[in-house]
């Protein structure tokens, strides 16, 4: 065989031998075991040339791939050279049959035992990095005479910036941990038993139950309890998140373009917005769009994308990963739909108390006390999707020990991590900030705009959910929308409104 040095020998031999494949299949086909390496990369490749979809390629994900490999192939070969590729996700099977098996002189264990402690040390690290702006901005606002903040509240928002920096970092490793590997487990379990009434029952179900939970419809029902009934919201706005969950699953079954049918249903949202205001209840139009945030609590923002993440892998076709996207915001549609068509026939007037913010002298007892009636409400909140976790575990999902070990620290390090960041936020943060903002409201507007944009920039940055978000965002692209480019427009958006 001559060497080749030059492009045009290169591209002289990649012709032969294309020609020589051609002449030898013929009209059969070709198996080809796609590792990801350089050797069967290149072969496939040249089979495609040569072939086409006459190739079938496999590619076997056994749990011990490179970071990211998996998705390159996908990437490389499915979407871009249009290949006719077999992806099988088998980590589970390789993984427990080397449950229990050690390397020479304990290497594996030890990297197994130390790899949560280097990820906690990272996500408290991008904790710091996102808490730190806003802690600092009403300290050099404390110094001036703008802003005054008595001993006890600088102590009390103190704390809770510690807290709300330790409580993000074991939030974002629970999540990375349980919540997202949850999901995917479901998402995929329940589409691999291919039955359509099933797949769309169970993820029902588990909207309303998780929106049930939330803690943030509870305090929106005690709200507006003197405008509707609060038990009749919460599962109105329940059932509104498990009915748009369904048609956001059915879109990923039937391939159907996301921008559409969110078009469809916002023309419908202000159509309903139109008929509020006419019935003379426009007071509840804002509350009726805010319910929407109910799906975007830190509990269920990572395990409904992971649920689509499954979901999509099994069901879905080559644009698979892309169809994943659209469930949390199609999902906040429900809530939306609900709260408005409750408004329309509501006919009392909407009453608002602010809640007492001031700041307990006895700094101890209120963040004991906040921390207790917290863990009650992210222990229902969480527990639900435990519960009805193990239920799929036990039903067909059938995940080993160890991998079910893992994901019971992650949902531990979950439940810690939100029950210390709202109990921050809650104690700490919320007083300061109402203080704060009572304040600049009676001084310059021109300042107070700037200092909403800013303060939106810093609200994003510290929130737990939208480092969840921007992370799987990326995974899902395959590093193609980084989650630096994901936060610096969210920081814009929210901060622009």
């Amino acid at each position: 065989m001559v060497r080749i040095t030059t492009p045009e020998l290169a591209n002289a031999f990649i012709d032969e031998q294309i020609a020589a494949v051609k002449a030898q299949v013929g009209d059969k086909k070709v198996l080809l075991a796609l590792s990801g390496g350089v050797d069967s990369s290149v072969v496939a490749a040249l089979l495609i040339k040569a072939i086409g979809k006459q190739l079938v390629c496999v590619h076997v994900n056994h749990g011990l791939m490179r970071k990211g490999e998996s998705e390159q192939v996908i990437e490389v070969f499915q979407n871009q050279l249009d290949a006719n590729l077999i992806y099988i996700d088998a980590t589970d099977r390789f993984l427990d049959l080397l449950a229990g098996v050690d390397a020479p002189d304990g290497e594996f264990a030890f990297v197994t035992n130390s790899i949560s402690e280097k990820e906690l040390a990272e996500k408290i690290k991008e904790a710091l990095v996102s808490a730190l702006p806003v802690t600092a901005i009403v300290y050099v606002l404390a110094l001036t005479p703008l802003f005054n903040l008595s001993r006890t509240e600088l102590i009390t928002f103190t704390v809770g910036a510690v807290m709300l920096v330790l409580g993000i970092g074991l939030f974002s490793l629970g999540a990375d941990l349980a919540m997202t590997p949850m999901g995917t487990h479901v998402g995929s379990g329940l589409s691999k038993q291919r039955k359509l009434g099933l797949l769309l029952g169970v993820c029902f179900v588990l909207g309303m139950l998780i929106t049930i939970a939330e803690p943030d419809l509870q305090v929106l029902a005690n709200q507006v309890s003197a405008v509707m009934n609060g038990t009749v919201l919460i599962y109105a706005v329940g059932l509104g998140v498990g009915a748009f969950l369904v048609i956001a699953i059915l879109k990923i079954v039937f391939r159907r373009s996301l921008s559409q049918i969110l078009m469809l249903f916002y023309m419908l949202l202000f159509a309903l917005a139109l008929m509020l205001v006419v019935s003379g209840n426009e007071a509840l139009l804002p509350m009726g769009f805010d319910s929407g945030g109910v799906t975007t609590g830190p509990i269920t923002v990572p395990f409904i994308m992971a649920l689509g993440v499954g979901i999509s892998n099994v069901l879905g076709d080559r644009r698979s990963k892309e169809n994943s996207f659209g469930l949390v915001s199609l999902c906040s549609v429900g809530p939306i739909l609900a709260v408005l068509i409750l408004g329309i026939f509501s006919r009392n007037d909407l009453t608002y108390t602010v809640p007492d913010y001031t700041v307990s002298e006895d700094i101890l007892g209120a963040f004991f006390h906040t921390a207790g009636h917290t863990c009650k409400e992210v222990a229902i909140a969480l527990g639900l999707i435990v519960v009805f976790f193990m239920i799929c575990q036990f039903a067909f999902l059938k995940l080993s020990v160890k991998h079910l070990k893992k994901i019971a620290v992650g949902v531990a390090f979950t439940y810690v991590g939100l029950v210390i960041f709202l109990t921050g936020v809650n104690v700490g943060f919320m007083p300061v900030g109402y203080k704060l903002g009572h304040t600049l409201g009676n001084g310059s507007e021109a300042f107070l705009i700037g200092f909403g944009l800013v303060c939106g920039v810093l609200t994003v940055l510290a929130e737990p959910a939208i480092h969840v978000l921007n992370a799987q965002v990326e995974d899902v692209t395959g590093g193609l929308v980084k989650k630096r480019h994901m936060m610096v427009g969210l920081c814009i958006g929210v901060g622009g409104e």
